[in-house]
């Protein structure tokens, strides 16, 4: 950051320099009518750094494009009888409706698992004894927002299911299209 305002602060005080015509390079020279070697150099030395500092911002833009956002909702997973559990265990957003949020398991690779995607509010499910389909969201306290406490659950390949250890749960916003927990929560 020190360097980003040096590039940003010497291209203008260097032409603040020359302009006021007290640009000395070689100490206290007396002024001549004619031009020395620095005043015709610095011009392009301004241009280079002006150069300089677009492409600095440039890639600074680019960088902050390309960064991992801070995660929404962390999760904690564990697994039982070949299942995968994970549970949110901190939400940094008020009433997340599980209707506007949408679930992606990833393989290894990073890759979307085929048929592994679709609404919160599709895999819902009331009834703590069974799990229908693979993936199964069961809200906590039951009303309706991703909260502390609600777990999902996915099914492990021993259990027929198509999880196996290292794939990854993403959860997604629906109205921004944010990616809520990072790259995703590892199973396993």
């Amino acid at each position: 950051m020190k360097l980003f305002i040096v590039f940003l602060i010497s291209p203008y005080a260097a032409l603040i320099l020359l302009l006021k015509n007290r640009f000395r390079p070689f100490g206290n020279q007396p002024k001549t009518p004619s031009t020395t070697g620095w005043q015709k150099i610095l011009p392009m030395v301004l241009i280079i750094q002006l150069i300089a500092m677009a492409l600095l911002i440039s890639y600074h833009q680019r960088s902050e494009v390309y960064d991992e956002p801070t995660p929404l909702v962390k999760m904690e997973s564990s697994q039982a009888h070949g299942d995968y559990h994970l549970t949110i265990t901190c939400i940094d957003l008020r009433d997340m409706n599980i209707s506007t949020v949408s679930w992606t398991l990833l393989d290894e690779y990073g890759m979307a698992v085929h048929g592994e995607q679709g609404n919160v509010r599709g895999i819902h499910q009331t009834d703590m004894d069974t799990i229908f389909g693979n993936a199964t969201f069961r809200d906590n306290d039951e009303n309706g927002y991703l909260s502390r406490g609600d777990t999902f659950i996915i099914k492990g390949v021993g259990n027929g299911g198509k999880t196996e250890e290292g794939y990854r749960l993403l959860l997604k916003s629906d109205i921004t299209g944010d990616k809520m927990n990072g790259r995703g929560t590892i199973l396993g």
